[in-house]
């Protein structure tokens, strides 16, 4: 039984996860940033999800480029990582975080730690193919295989939505099987989805079947929740974001330094070496350099 504490923080959750996705596509829109990913249609899956994990729990699923980026540039926007949180950066090729996270739980387990990996991809990952010079390896086949054998406490949560990018279901697999869900949004602002879906089909989920509207009405029904109480959780989200917004515009961006780090405990000679190099190309061609990245 979900308790009204949690019931509410869960919902909160997901109203400011829509909020964001609103204003970070206007934001890339914009030209503020330059890639997103929304997640229309499928907040209530992963806002419920994460609310039975632990703080032990290891998750493997960048915004601004500045000083308070986990990423450092490093990675495209919006591929969070957390090394706090026990969340790994996202890994953008479909389907290879699932043999990482098998790894990851293998680990936990060697450990006798209490605690299990948790790793999220769409139906698109469960028919993804790996093409080498020698084999075709699908990771998702090679990851459930592998979690078999190890005996590895990893969950793997498939968020079959209907569609891989721009492939339905229904032309993945020999058969077709209900979708659970949908992504009511493009794929990321680089996609258009009205080219290859109708848009009644689209209109009918994000108006007759939207979950974070479906669970607003479970909450209001325990009577634990109103108009009031929305609007203003609506408005608040809102102002915190655009808030946040101002101050990540304003933040200075990662020194070059920032380039060697986090990659060996102790910098390796041929790394310096590069360092080295790169500090005097700098200075040989400093007009072609960035300003605002400090050196």
């Amino acid at each position: 039984m979900v308790s009204k504490e949690l019931a509410l923080k869960m919902y909160s959750n997901m109203v400011t996860l829509q909020i964001m996705d609103t204003i970070f596509y206007e934001a890339q829109r914009q030209g503020r940033i330059s890639f997103y990913l929304t997640s229309n249609g499928e907040e209530a899956i992963n806002i419920a999800s994460a609310a039975a994990l632990s703080a032990q729990d290891i998750v493997l699923p960048q915004l601004f480029g500045n000083k308070l980026d986990y990423g450092k540039g490093r990675q495209m926007p919006i591929h969070y990582g957390s090394n706090r949180l026990n969340y790994f950066t996202v890994s953008s090729p479909i389907a290879t975080q699932l043999p990482q996270a098998v790894g990851a739980a293998y680990s936990l387990k060697m450990d006798k730690k209490k605690a299990c990996a948790i790793t999220y991809f769409g139906d698109g990952g469960t028919s993804e193919i790996s093409l080498t010079a020698e084999k075709r390896q699908g990771d998702f086949h090679a990851a459930l295989n592998f979690a078999a054998v190890t005996e590895a406490p990893v969950i793997f949560f498939c968020r079959n939505n209907g569609w891989a990018i721009s492939t339905p279901t229904a032309e993945q697999f020999r058969k077709s099987f209900q979708a659970m869900t949908y992504r009511v949004g493009h794929h990321s602002t680089s996609d258009d989805s009205t080219k290859y879906r109708p848009a009644d089909e689209m209109e009918h989920w994000r108006t007759a079947r939207d979950p974070v509207s479906r669970y607003r009405k479970w909450v209001q029904g325990n009577g634990w929740w109103c108009d009031t109480q929305e609007s203003e959780l609506r408005n608040n989200v809102r102002q915190e974001l655009l808030q946040a917004i101002q101050v990540a515009e304003r933040m200075p961006k990662h020194g070059l330094a920032e380039l060697f780090t986090d990659v060996y405990d102790q910098m390796p000679s041929n790394l310096r070496e590069q360092e080295r190099s790169l500090l005097d190309t700098i200075k040989k061609h400093s007009a072609e350099y960035p300003a605002d990245v400090p050196v």
